[in-house]
């Protein structure tokens, strides 16, 4: 489901079944530890969680892992291989009659002293700020509604590029204003990545699986007007 850099690999967040099969997923998620070449040096079952999804790193090396069923944030420390919960709030909730597979929390991302979340059924983006310990600090505040979201990037500038899980990707201004960034060809995208130069947007789409389509998932390279939306992350 996500994936993030850590010690000379990666800790990722999966499932033991797909969740394209039913329900049987909510029994299996767990966090995988990857060497640099990509082979698995742990597995850490997550019984407690029920849809572990997007994923974002606090500066102590721990990680942040937002679950969409559960209306919570999980904190995963790789050392000690504990999962404990850091936030939980009615804002991060999937949508309460189960008619809507959208997923509740999704992408979550570390910015400076914050931590921003999207809720994909909510159609919202939240942020909460962290105190010296890495605790949230205070509710959650809503950033913006910009209809359709999965994962996002928060650029320099504050701007946040969203992945929307549709055809096109977007972005949400401070103000709250929304473009789109591209308004075609996305198929489905459900993560979004800044290039190393800054120049460009990286896009994750699935072929518009989940809308029933059967298009060839594929990485895109979104060039962004001025080149200048250097990821603050």
């Amino acid at each position: 489901m996500a994936i993030a850099p850590y010690a000379g690999g990666y800790v990722v967040t999966a499932h033991g079944a797909s969740f394209t099969a039913g329900p049987a997923f909510l029994a299996s998620n767990m966090i995988l530890l990857l060497d640099q070449n990509g082979a698995e040096t742990a597995r850490i079952a997550a019984p407690d969680a029920r849809f572990l999804n997007g994923i974002g790193a606090l500066p102590d090396g721990t990680f942040l892992i937002a679950d969409s069923i559960a209306s919570r944030v999980w904190r995963f420390d790789p050392v000690t291989r504990a999962l404990s919960v850091w936030l939980e709030a009615p804002e991060l909730a999937p949508d309460a009659t189960g008619q809507d597979q959208r997923p509740g929390a999704n992408g979550v991302e570390v910015v400076d002293d914050a931590v921003f979340v999207s809720n994909s059924v909510r159609g919202a983006l939240y942020r909460v700020a962290i105190d010296a310990d890495l605790r949230p600090s205070g509710a959650l505040t809503l950033v913006g509604e910009p209809g359709a979201i999965d994962d996002f990037a928060v650029a320099e500038d504050g701007a946040i590029y969203l992945a929307t899980h549709q055809n096109r990707l977007l972005r949400l201004d401070q103000d709250g204003a929304v473009t789109v960034v591209l308004p075609e060809g996305a198929d489905g995208s459900t993560a979004v990545a800044f290039t190393p130069d800054g120049d460009a947007l990286y896009a994750l789409t699935t072929g518009g699986l989940f809308e029933g389509g059967r298009e060839e998932a594929k990485l895109l390279r979104v060039a962004l007007p001025g080149g200048d939306a250097l990821c603050a992350a």
